[in-house]
């Protein structure tokens, strides 16, 4: 194989890659219909720079006229790919010329291959290539010359529109431009098979030309398209981020709001749980006051350790109350809910006093990743909600057990109390907050769907089991695995 059938031989091989290439776009993005007619236009293109490889080593005049036939033949798909890949690409329809052209490339596919002597006079010729190479090839009518010239008004008004393109003003005049040295490579071959001109074969070469050029214009789409997307992607976080803000803070208020109303709830109660520490308080106070100087001070440690006995109960009772008040938002951290269990107790033990005791079994948890004021919410609408589906009258008849466990590589807290079994109609709306309210629950549902929403918030679930034997809620909650154990 000579250096020109090499040459075109690498041509051909280029264009073949050329379609496959296209063909793989295509299949990725069946909307890019230019990449399947652009595949078709190399196919063709591949076809016809095989049949100029096979004339190079044609010895006789059949098997020259042969290879010429099969150079002939690529010009129909490159027709007829090239037009449908304009109209897809460019999104316009396609010039006069251009639309015939489909039509004119298949007669010249059909007349020499029925008729050949209308192109090939009958006599052989020599020619010389540019590497000192000569091949035999079969000589053409003045016909077929003025045939092929009948596709240089097509490449004019190809390169017209592509150069006009309002769509695409920058990548049309390239596009443009490629086509021109096609169309040059185009006259190049004409010369070649007609008068004998000192080149090879560079049909393929402009077309490769053409697809390098497009492949250019398609990795610069791509890389801009890229920066866009990343772009995009970096506002839509922003936008997400400040949504997520702004949905945390609406989150965090409504559970404020809802802590405070099961606090307000509780109010009376409270005020009972204060007040009795400070009644036996001031009581002691006065007993020393009238006594202090008569009796002997020893009799007075009895006394003084009731009284700070009731003003540390006065003190958690507030404490409590005032971290539960307090609306902003803390950091999440490393949390023990045992710890959260104990601190709620004592709000909840004036609501339990007509209605159930109070029963705890805290097993030594591993540590949960959260927020321990919003933990502390839970814990407290959960045990209201318990104390709340008990009717008041026989505390010593009922119970309310609050449990925490470690079971199945979640920190579960159980709240179980005997009451009433639900109604199977309550059970799909328990965590609905629009849902018709429960006499029976005086006003709770609000704090089981704010109850709901911070579990999920803690990356948990919850969970209701209901029968004659009472109500279980079971949160579930994943331990803080990265943190410091106890």
């Amino acid at each position: 194989m000579g250096p020109a059938a090499l040459l075109t031989a690498s041509f051909a091989l280029l264009a073949f890659c050329a379609a496959i290439f296209n063909l793989w776009i295509f299949a990725q993005r069946p909307r890019e219909r230019a990449h399947l007619w652009l595949a078709v236009a190399a196919a063709g293109v591949s076809w016809l720079a095989a049949g100029a490889c096979a004339l190079y080593g044609a010895d006789t005049l059949t098997r020259a006229q042969e290879a010429q036939l099969v150079s002939l033949t690529g010009a129909l798909p490159i027709v007829i790919g090239f037009k449908r890949f304009t109209e897809a690409f460019l999104q316009t329809r396609s010039g006069p010329l251009l639309r015939v052209a489909p039509y004119y490339a298949l007669a010249v596919v059909l007349v020499p291959t029925l008729e050949p002597s209308i192109f090939f006079s009958g006599e052989v010729g020599r020619a010389h290539g540019p590497f000192g190479e000569s091949y035999v090839f079969a000589v053409l009518t003045p016909v077929s010359g003025l045939v092929m010239l009948g596709f240089m008004p097509v490449f004019a008004e190809l390169i017209w529109t592509y150069a006009k393109n309002p769509r695409h003003p920058t990548d049309g005049r390239l596009l443009a431009a490629a086509l021109a040295i096609w169309s040059l490579c185009t006259a190049n071959d004409i010369a070649v098979n007609h008068v004998g001109f000192r080149s090879i074969h560079l049909m393929s070469f402009g077309f490769l030309v053409f697809a390098c050029i497009f492949t250019g214009i398609l990795m610069r789409r791509f890389v801009e398209a890229n920066a866009r997307l990343e772009a995009s992607a970096e506002a839509l976080q922003a936008e997400v981020d400040e949504r997520t803000r702004r949905l945390r803070e609406s989150d965090l208020a409504l559970a404020h709001g809802a802590r405070m109303a099961t606090v307000g709830t509780l109010a009376a109660g409270l005020a009972h749980e204060i007040n009795d520490p400070i009644a036996f308080v001031s009581s002691n106070l006065n007993q020393i006051t009238r006594t202090w100087r008569t009796t002997d001070p020893g009799t007075f440690d009895e006394v003084l350790a009731e009284s700070r006995e009731g003003v540390e109960r006065v003190r958690k009772v507030v404490s409590e109350l005032l971290r539960l008040a307090r609306r902003a938002e803390a950091p999440e951290g490393p949390v023990d809910l045992c710890r959260v269990v104990e601190s709620i107790l004592p709000i909840v033990r004036a609501e339990s006093r007509w209605r159930a005791r109070i029963a705890t079994q805290l097993e030594r948890v591993p540590l949960v990743r959260g927020e321990e004021r919003l933990l502390g919410q839970v814990v407290l609408n959960l045990v209201v909600n318990a104390l709340r589906s008990i009717p008041e009258g026989r505390p010593d008849a009922h119970e309310v057990k609050i449990e925490t466990r470690f079971c199945e590589g979640a920190v579960v807290l159980r709240v179980h109390d005997d009451g009433p079994e639900l109604a199977p109609h309550v059970l799909p709306r328990l965590f609905d907050p629009f849902a018709p309210p429960r006499p029976e629950a005086g006003g709770a549902e609000l704090g089981l769907a704010v109850t709901h929403q911070l579990v999920a918030r803690h990356r948990g679930r919850i969970d209701v089991e209901t029968g004659l034997r009472g109500t279980t809620f079971s949160v579930h909650l994943p331990p803080a695995e990265d943190d410091a154990q106890p």
